[in-house]
């Protein structure tokens, strides 16, 4: 008896939580309230753009900007440009400033990094040095980024800056030789360090501002087309065979 008891205290236990849980969700979101909605309640990135595009890592960096306190319509996320000679680059995220563009490539790795702004390959070493993977220099990636940018007439004079970002558990053990106007930094330390690329940085006067955001949509929607989206990765798988 005295454990139905007990039974029957803790199902009017988990009642009452759930009704103030929902009370105060209901309040908070002026709206009849169910569980269903309270798990699938919107993420910040969604301002932005969706879960479908993109990687985790991606997507946390994009809530994190939205949360330092950029606008959704600074921030544009998986951006695919075609250069002139018919290739085609996919752009993690540009950070629109009043400095000009931040074109930030996000990368998620585990063990030791080392590699330099050089070298056309980086070192992964996991395991406590049993596991050796090489990785293109995500220096040299980001900089084909942003003279696929610099194509276009109407970004070509913005200042353009490189952040390189990296997520998971790694640890940058001996990355040197990065050139003058490239950053390199792990996910936790973003804020700072796009404080400091703005404080460093001249103020820049966009001559036509909406002009450089309409090509930035233009980028970012290139990547709901298919045959664009799925020519990029069969270009990126054959390199990946090459090396």
């Amino acid at each position: 008896m005295h454990l139905i008891d007990c039974v029957v205290a803790m199902a009017l236990m988990l009642i009452c939580v759930r009704g103030t849980i929902e009370y105060h969700l209901c309040k908070k979101y002026k709206a009849s309230f169910n569980w269903t909605h309270f798990w699938h309640l919107p993420q910040a990135y969604e301002q932005v753009t969706k879960k479908s595009r993109g990687t985790s890592s991606e997507l946390a960096l994009v809530s994190d900007l939205l949360k330092f306190g950029y606008k959704a319509t600074a921030v544009y996320h998986d951006l695919y440009v075609t250069k002139k000679n018919g290739s085609i680059n996919q752009i993690d995220v540009v950070l629109c400033t009043e400095i000009g563009l931040i074109v930030i490539e996000v990368k998620d790795y585990s063990g030791w990094i080392f590699g330099n702004g050089h070298q056309k390959k980086w070192t992964q070493i996991t395991q406590y040095g049993r596991n050796k993977n090489y990785f293109y220099n995500p220096i040299r990636q980001n900089a084909s980024h942003i003279f696929a940018l610099k194509q276009n007439n109407a970004l070509r004079s913005v200042p353009m800056y490189s952040l390189v970002v990296f997520y998971g558990i790694c640890e940058l053990k001996s990355v040197s030789q990065i050139p003058n106007g490239v950053y390199v930094q792990y996910g936790r330390c973003v804020f700072e360090t796009l404080t400091e690329i703005i404080r460093q940085n001249v103020r820049y006067d966009y001559q036509d501002k909406w002009k450089v955001v309409s090509e930035l949509k233009k980028y970012v929607l290139a990547g709901d087309n298919r045959y664009i989206r799925d020519g990029h990765i069969a270009r990126v798988r054959q390199y990946e065979e090459a090396c």
